[in-house]
């Protein structure tokens, strides 16, 4: 069923009862090559978790069309270029450190159906577009670009994250994590964050501000 491939480490999957299983409900799959030409039939699943594998807009098609019933989708520590998420099935969408593709450097997301996005974790990217994410309801924003990544400077940092809360100005809820030291630099110039973000308070974006300006300025800028 499992082959080792040379490619990045991973193990390919070639048996066909894996791609057309109406038994399986969970998948979680890490350092695995799917087949993109191999149609899927998976009717009874409703969550799949990928890792530590490129995320293919034909496969992630075929998955989709093949999984009528998958709500919850996470990608963990995946790179790819774009994230098209059209099934009217899938509510939940997790992205943990994913990354751009080396010959693009930008992660973009249409999700215009699901209801909760996470993004976390250190992402390799020059930017986070969300094209249409317009049924959201609620967001977790926890997502740090490192500045040795390219040539993205501090400013870079908050043009991305600008973005991305312009785009979620819709969503009823969206939390901000503390893990994005940026949001203190943004305050301090005088951005005014929408009321839909929750996690954040006067007291924490202080703390923020004197902790990566005065007190670990060189910690951060190591960092990020």
């Amino acid at each position: 069923m499992f082959k080792a491939s040379k490619k990045f480490n991973l193990y390919e999957i070639e048996a066909s009862s894996f791609y057309r299983n109406v038994y399986f409900t969970n998948i979680n799959l890490k350092y695995c090559n799917l087949n993109p030409d191999i149609s899927i039939t998976w009717n009874s699943i409703t969550c799949l978790s990928i890792g530590y594998t490129e995320i293919q807009e034909g496969l992630l098609r075929n998955i989709l069309a093949g999984s009528p019933l998958l709500s919850y989708l996470k990608f963990e520590s995946c790179y790819g270029s774009l994230i098209n998420i059209e099934s009217a099935s899938v509510k939940d969408l997790v992205l943990i450190r994913v990354n751009a593709c080396e010959d693009d450097h930008v992660v973009s997301i249409n999700a215009p159906k699901i209801l909760a996005l996470t993004i976390v974790g250190k992402m390799f990217t020059s930017n986070i577009l969300l094209w249409n994410v317009s049924s959201l309801e609620k967001a977790k924003i926890d997502f740090l670009i490192p500045r040795n990544y390219i040539t993205i400077r501090k400013e870079d940092q908050e043009e991305v994250l600008k973005d991305v809360i312009q785009k979620l100005h819709h969503v009823e809820s969206v939390t901000i994590g503390y893990y994005i030291p940026v949001i203190s630099r943004l305050a301090a110039k005088g951005f005014i964050f929408p009321s839909n973000f929750v996690g954040l308070s006067v007291s924490m974006v202080y703390y923020l501000h004197t902790d990566s300006d005065v007190s670990s300025d060189r910690e951060v800028d190591d960092e990020i």
